[in-house]
């Protein structure tokens, strides 16, 4: 019996020694892990000056999350638009009410008012991500001027807040980040009204969201659209504001149609009969095929309608792109890939498509740059000229059907059968081209058509 507890005592006794062990080893190796990484920080001290700002503001680069504050500032809009008062209460930041003095009988003279709520676009978005509740400072265009808004979303309550805020505002906490995070809020909460969903997006919806936002903003904006040209694309095909205002009105009620088509459902009509009539006469204005491909320093998203006129979008952050309203002004690599691998009758054929679609866009520049200068100077001594034969002649969009292509001497004859896109039921005409192919993609042709 003495035996058995002298083993106890002794087995009690080893444990502890190995515990007492373990434990110091652990504190050890502990100590050791700290002096790693005050080491860590001490290295990162020495090379961060005093001046840098560890305050983790960037440009938002998550589209949905652009597109989820995006949508609550139209929201915004959309509520300062039809003065509802309660509403407006719900989605405007805690201490900007107070600090304003605001109550449902002053805000609507205290916020400020817009003559097109309609016009309203997110340019550019930066994000503090320091914090559960993120904000956002958002710069955003309306009425052809810019605007400057914190937004707030909570994920936690999926509730949102908004804060109008100045341009100074705006650039110094762009520009001195260590200041942002003074705007952060701890919670929001739940007012009925100002609750948010993320958004359901993916490549097509994102191509539909930008294709009808430059083309609304062709239509209200005509200044900022033209900014947001692709630079060499700009100087390639308008010369000026004026050119491409001159584009607009020429293209104004294909671009109307298509805004209307992609932005307004059955609920924006008095019937359904109503939406089904307009949706079914001007489904083509729309997106109907899209490509989206991914580069290094940005997305390019193709979006071409039913008519086969081009936008392509050059994305470098959600919302900020430029923009090249057609395939022929500049060559994609893929097109001159394409059309160096192809045959000669093949390269008519894509070159003949630029025409079409330089016709569909009222580009009579590029058209009268291409005809052969004998063809040229017998027959439209001025752009003027080809410019009222071609609208006297042609449909306002045109439809081809190819027929025939072949040989004869030095230069390619192409013949087309050309419709009404829009009343199909109208007699066609046949176009016939004749082009000469020249070095690279360059071409030169006359046609007739009958």
């Amino acid at each position: 019996m003495k035996n058995k507890k002298k083993i106890i005592i002794y087995s009690i006794i080893c444990l502890f020694v190995v515990i007492l062990i373990v434990s110091i080893l652990l504190i050890k190796a502990l100590k050791e892990e700290d002096s790693k990484y005050d080491e860590i920080l001490e290295s990162k001290e020495g090379i961060m000056s005093e001046d840098e700002n560890p305050i983790s503001l960037i440009r938002t680069n998550n589209t949905v999350t652009y597109y989820t504050v995006d949508s609550c500032l139209k929201s915004y809009f959309t509520m300062l638009e039809v003065e509802d008062r309660n509403v407006l209460m719900a989605y405007l930041n805690e201490n900007y009410i107070d600090n304003n003095n605001i109550n449902n009988n002053n805000i609507l003279t205290v916020l400020e008012q817009y003559n097109d709520y309609n016009t309203y676009r997110t340019a550019e978005m930066y994000e503090l991500a320091n914090f559960s509740i993120t904000t956002y400072y958002v710069k955003g265009r309306i009425d052809q001027k810019n605007v400057y808004f914190i937004v707030h979303l909570d994920v936690n309550n999926q509730t949102f807040d908004i804060e109008p805020i100045t341009e100074d505002f705006y650039n110094d906490r762009i520009n001195n980040k260590k200041d942002a995070e003074e705007d952060g809020v701890q919670d929001i909460a739940k007012k009925v009204y100002n609750s948010f969903v993320y958004k359901d997006l993916n490549d097509e919806v994102i191509s539909k969201l930008y294709f009808a936002d430059y083309i609304k903003t062709m239509l209200t904006d005509s200044e900022e659209a033209y900014n947001l040209l692709d630079k060499e694309y700009q100087e390639k095909r308008f010369d000026s504001l004026d050119e491409f205002n001159n584009y607009i009105q020429e293209n104004s009620a294909r671009l109307n149609y298509s805004v209307e088509f992609e932005t307004k459902d059955v609920s924006d009509y008095e019937n359904f009969n109503e939406y089904y009539e307009f949706a079914s006469k001007h489904e083509k204005f729309g997106l109907t095929n899209y490509l989206v491909e991914q580069f290094t320093d940005y997305t390019r998203y193709i979006c071409v309608d039913g008519y086969n006129d081009y936008f392509i979008f050059y994305v470098t952050y959600p919302g900020t792109y430029t923009v090249r309203l057609d395939s022929y002004t500049i060559d994609m690599e893929e097109f001159i890939e394409k059309y160096n691998s192809s045959t000669n009758e093949v390269k008519v054929g894509m070159n003949t498509q630029k025409i079409i679609e330089a016709i569909n866009t009222k580009d009579y520049q590029y058209i009268y740059d291409k005809l052969d200068d004998t063809f040229k100077n017998n027959n439209y001594s001025t752009l003027n000229d080809l410019e009222e034969y071609i609208k006297n002649n042609f449909f306002d969009t045109n439809e081809v059907e190819y027929t025939n292509c072949y040989q004869e001497g030095n230069v390619y004859i192409y013949t087309l059968k050309v419709k009404d896109a829009e009343n199909p039921n109208t007699n066609e005409k046949e176009l016939t081209i004749i082009m000469n192919l020249k070095e690279g993609t360059d071409f030169n042709m006359s046609f007739s058509i009958e």
